[in-house]
């Protein structure tokens, strides 16, 4: 099993697809915008929230990996901590899970302090990622990020 948070999003969705094209196991979590058009090519579909650890509990169960995408969902007034509530609750849940492999898809911007728009709440998020969980590999993008945010993905 693949989980893969953010398949309502452009990359999320293309790589549910190309797993789905390749008859892989998919759980994809859905929040604001349905997934049925995946969940109708056999994708599992959890319906949750990234910031609550037990609905991503759901998405990682028995999953070998897992693709992680924060939202940019900018219209949200608390949009920095909303984005570093959810980077906790995720690496939490991983460090909890026997995901053998995650892949981390973040932003160019996401070690900068003064970061804006969508790669505002990496920075303080960075923090949370956590090293390596024993049995857990980290892949992280983009690579700016790798050297300062990620000290597995060194």
């Amino acid at each position: 099993m693949i989980a893969v948070t953010g398949a309502a999003g452009n990359v999320g969705s293309k790589v549910a697809d190309l797993l789905l094209d390749d008859d892989q196991p998919v759980r994809v979590m859905e929040h604001r915008r349905p997934l049925e058009a995946l969940g109708r090519r056999g994708a599992e579909i959890v319906t949750g929230d990234l910031a609550d650890p037990g609905d991503l509990g759901l998405v990682l169960k028995d999953a070998e990996a897992a693709l992680v995408l924060l939202p940019d969902v900018v219209t949200d007034p608390a949009f920095t901590a909303t984005r570093s509530r959810m980077a906790r609750a995720i690496a939490d849940a991983i460090g909890r899970s026997r995901v053998g492999h995650v892949v981390v898809l973040s932003t160019l911007d996401a070690g900068r302090e003064d970061a804006a728009g969508p790669a505002a709440g990496c920075a303080s998020s960075s923090s949370c990622w956590p090293g390596s969980p024993t049995g857990t590999s980290w892949c992280c993008d983009p690579p700016s990020t790798w050297r300062t945010c990620w000290p597995a993905c060194r």
